[in-house]
């Protein structure tokens, strides 16, 4: 029901007063009371933007591919852009059938398997409440990917400075890129407004992957801190950017409440990261 009504509010305040009051007095006092409760919107367009598979990472797909038998995975795998087709047939082990199909029949399965991932209620993107993080949407899967990785140097230049060890320390940037050396230095020199679990350098194994696999998942709870307390939509279209397996520990990372001025304080780092 949150999407219908909150395209409702939206009429309603597009309307005039005289108008928008005779049809609220339809509503009864509960249902006023909760329109009033949700938030406002401002409609661009007379209809909001139709989902598309690929504004899902490829991954959150093949748990309803495998309930499918082979031949019909062929077939479902040819309405996927091409991209996603490359991705999810090497998992699955399977080519898009020679079979032709109509412009019907794959608009037709596009939207079965649209329904299998979209829950009913959310909201298309373009009806989100205005956030400073919504902007997020609009970054590549890749970049977001990195945007998670330089979260984590902001914990990491307040670590390093806790290293005397010379040897230590030149491995650890041999594992950084030429630009995450870079942003680790104005990193160093900012103040952020919150901090999460320590990298605990001093019971690293000292491995190129391990030291990774640390700095993202930092870089991760880092994110589900920034995202914490904004509308639940915006936070699963964020999680299902990202692969299953990543999307999912992103989404236990986001709490309910907010942290004050972490979305903010992520706002202003995009400028800089993207």
């Amino acid at each position: 029901m949150r999407q219908r009504e909150i395209v409702l509010k939206s009429i309603l305040k597009a309307s005039n007063p005289e108008k928008s009051d005779r049809l609220l007095s339809f509503l009864s006092q509960t249902e006023q009371a909760f329109l009033v409760g949700l938030p406002d919107i401002h409609l661009t367009r007379e209809n909001p933007s139709i989902p598309t598979l690929d504004q899902i990472h490829w991954s959150w797909f093949i748990p309803i591919l495998e309930t499918y038998d082979p031949k019909d995975q062929k077939f479902l795998l040819k309405v996927f852009p091409n991209a996603m087709q490359k991705s999810i047939g090497k998992a699955l082990q399977i080519t898009p059938s020679p079979d032709k199909i109509s412009r019907v029949g794959s608009n037709f399965l596009k939207e079965t398997l649209l329904n299998f991932v979209f829950p009913k209620e959310l909201l298309p993107i373009d009806l989100l409440p205005p956030s400073p993080l919504n902007p997020i949407l609009q970054i590549e899967k890749k970049k977001l990917t990195k945007l998670i990785d330089y979260l984590s140097l902001y914990d990491l230049s307040r670590e390093l400075r806790q290293i005397v060890e010379t040897k230590i320390l030149q491995k650890i940037y041999s594992f950084l890129t030429d630009d995450e050396k870079q942003f680790l230095k104005i990193a160093a020199n900012q103040k952020e407004p919150y901090t999460t679990a320590q990298i605990h350098l001093d019971q690293w194994d000292g491995t190129k992957k391990s030291f990774r696999l640390t700095l993202h998942r930092i870089g991760l709870a880092r994110l589900g801190s920034a995202l914490s307390g904004q509308d639940p939509d915006l936070i699963w279209y964020i999680c299902h950017q990202l692969d299953r397996g990543r999307g999912k520990a992103l989404e236990k990372l986001c709490k309910k409440e907010p942290i004050p001025g972490v979305a903010d304080w992520l706002a202003e780092q995009m400028k800089e990261l993207i």
